[in-house]
């Protein structure tokens, strides 16, 4: 399998509620805050301050608050992720994906919430190669060499505005 290093690893089911997920580093580069490869939720939280720098073969880091896979090495799972009214920011990763990072045939979404301040060479706020969905969410002031806010890599990105608590 693949070392994550992140603070929270999940292959299962996860729910995290108006935590503070913050300096972490990921030395194999995926997902400093928060790794997901099962199904997870995440509500009322602040992520900010994590770093995916490349990994020990020179990969690019991916998700620096928060990655999500649908597998992790040869172990499956499922890449499913909401993230609920929460602060991502002031995360990097040396890839793609400061805030987050959504590999292929991953599905994130995102409502109400903010992505801010993160930085990557491609993504600096979200990247995506799977499928993402963003509901009356904000995304600012996020840097990156290509795509500040929100590079979309692969697979699909819809964006919604309106009231991030209705469904």
């Amino acid at each position: 399998g693949m070392p994550a290093g992140a603070d929270i690893a999940n292959g299962g089911l996860a729910v995290i509620r108006a935590s503070l997920i913050t300096g972490n580093a990921a030395p194999a580069g995926i997902g400093a805050g928060i790794l997901n490869h099962g199904t997870m939720t995440i509500a009322g939280s602040r992520i900010t301050g994590n770093t995916a720098p490349n990994d020990k073969a020179g990969n690019p880091g991916i998700g620096g608050g928060i990655g999500n896979l649908p597998s992790m090495g040869n172990v499956p799972g499922t890449g499913v992720l909401t993230v609920r009214n929460s602060v991502i920011s002031g995360n990097s990763a040396s890839g793609f994906g400061g805030g987050l990072g959504n590999a292929p045939h991953a599905k994130a979404t995102v409502i109400g919430s903010t992505f801010s301040g993160n930085s990557a060479a491609t993504g600096g706020g979200l990247a995506s190669q799977g499928r993402l969905i963003l509901k009356g969410s904000l995304v600012t002031r996020n840097t990156a060499s290509a795509a500040g806010g929100i590079a979309k890599l692969g697979g699909t990105v819809l964006l919604t505005g309106g009231d991030p608590n209705r469904r």
